[in-house]
């Protein structure tokens, strides 16, 4: 299931083994880099491609598993929209080996402390959370999966219904979600009569099971995946298990997707108005284009987002059809920033949304902003690109699963795009200096040119 993760204002929303003889690994791994909230990240490559990333959290009740691998919607020939997503709801749920089959709602009572299917332009991410008892089978399983799943056509049919139900409740269901997920696809020059079309996905009624076997055994490889373990290592040996599992596995051919290159895509700005039934007021989002995750200015844009968007969080009223009135998922959708106006209940139009950015980026100019403002800001939210976590965050992640494989999935993120010799640099550029520019981009956010705007009115307006 795609759901939208996001930043908000103040903090990120968030053995007895019998093991196979190991393969001779690639160079040998780092030492473990001991952070200052008590965890450790560890990282190292198996022979076969697989890079491996570990986030050491001393009495987490649980591990979560991520297998990320570097394709995702961008990789969907143009007639058959879904086709990523769909290959990930196979992966993820077909038999493999001796491992059965499994149902969405089977997995609420596999993995009760959580589980989670994502797919977004360029990366799938496959995540279990298990307790620590259950970790060295559950990651067998996936191990299992990865050798090879078996697709027949009752498989198929689950796993084609499974993409559109997704899609129809991303495009189509509540508010929040049609917000979010619309705002994608007119940001990248979707017009308003493709999104049925798109949640339709027509084009898998054409997929065979065993074309779909066959992509999924070429995809889903080794050689350019990633697995992600976060959660209370202590007494695994994580290495000698992993290479057990995984160490034997065929490479395969990396992926010819881009998930690794973390540059912006084309953004189309645009102003649509769309009219929906269950809606007695307007309300709409500002998708933002932002600077590649690679520009060396987009630290700062990210820290001054943080304040942008606790001041707009700030200055619109609550409302009932959307969440927050800022999302930024960064480590999965960098190119793309939302916020959410306050439409006057006349609005009949997206520049209205405009409008009112506008206006409160002008009210934000005039305040004086302190150090210490943007310093607590820099605290909350540094864990994201691989600093400590905030006692708050910390004490979360030990004891949700949900929490947990959140730091699972951005471990993940971080090592497709680029892995630590990058998000080094990142957080350098992003902890030094008081002022990140904040003038600077509101000028950039202020411009028509960076911005896709979708008002909903009420259908009789």
């Amino acid at each position: 299931m795609d759901h939208p993760s996001s930043v908000t204002c103040r903090a990120a929303l968030l053995l007895g083994l019998a093991l196979a003889p190991p393969m001779a690994s690639s160079p040998s791994a780092a030492a473990p880099r001991q952070l200052a909230d008590s965890t450790a990240i560890e990282s190292w490559q198996l022979g076969n491609g697989l890079r491996v990333v570990t986030q050491d959290i001393p009495r987490s009740r649980a591990v979560a598993i991520t297998l990320a691998y570097p394709v995702g919607t961008d990789a969907d020939p143009p007639a058959r929209r879904g086709l990523a997503r769909l290959m990930a709801g196979a992966q993820m749920m077909a038999p493999a080996g001796d491992v059965p089959e499994r149902s969405r709602g089977e997995m609420e009572s596999l993995r009760p402390l959580g589980w989670s299917i994502k797919v977004n332009r360029r990366a799938t991410q496959l995540s279990e959370v298990a307790t620590v008892e259950q970790f060295p089978g559950a990651l067998r399983q996936m191990a299992t999966r990865m050798r090879g799943v078996r697709v027949d056509d009752s498989a198929l049919k689950a796993a084609v219904q499974g993409v559109r139900r997704d899609l129809g409740e991303n495009l189509f269901g509540s508010v929040d979600n049609a917000l979010y997920f619309q705002a994608r696809e007119y940001a990248s020059g979707a017009d308003p009569a493709s999104i049925p079309a798109l949640a339709a996905a027509k084009g898998l009624d054409g997929v065979t099971a065993r074309e779909l076997e066959r992509r999924l055994r070429e995809t889903f490889v080794p050689a350019g995946a990633v697995l992600a373990l976060a959660g209370d290592l202590g007494g695994i040996n994580v290495h000698a298990l992993v290479e057990g599992q995984f160490g034997a596995l065929p490479g395969g051919a990396p992926s010819s997707s881009l998930a690794g290159s973390p540059t912006s895509p084309t953004f189309r700005p645009s102003f649509h108005s769309v009219a929906r039934a269950d809606l007695d007021q307007p309300v709409g989002v500002l998708a933002l284009s932002a600077p590649a995750l690679t520009d060396s200015g987009h630290p700062d844009f990210f820290l001054s987002m943080l304040l942008i968007g606790q001041h707009c969080h700030q200055s619109w009223p609550i409302s009932r059809h959307v969440k927050s009135r800022f999302r930024y998922s960064v480590l999965d959708e960098p190119d793309l920033v939302r916020l959410y106006p306050a439409t006057a209940p006349d609005s009949t139009g997206a520049h209205a949304l405009s409008n009112e950015l506008h206006t409160t980026l002008r009210e934000l100019l005039g305040m004086i902003v302190a150090a210490r403002e943007f310093d607590e800001l820099r605290y909350n939210v540094i864990w994201l690109f691989g600093g400590p976590m905030p006692r708050h965050v910390l004490s979360q992640v030990r004891s949700e699963g949900a929490a947990l494989n959140n730091v699972c999935n951005n471990l993940a993120a971080r090592e497709l795009m680029g892995g630590e010799a990058f998000w080094a640099l990142y957080r350098q550029r992003f902890t030094s200096g008081d002022d990140p520019g904040l003038a600077r981009w509101i000028r950039y956010l202020d411009r028509p040119e960076h911005q896709a705007a979708l008002l909903f009115t009420p259908l009789h307006r």
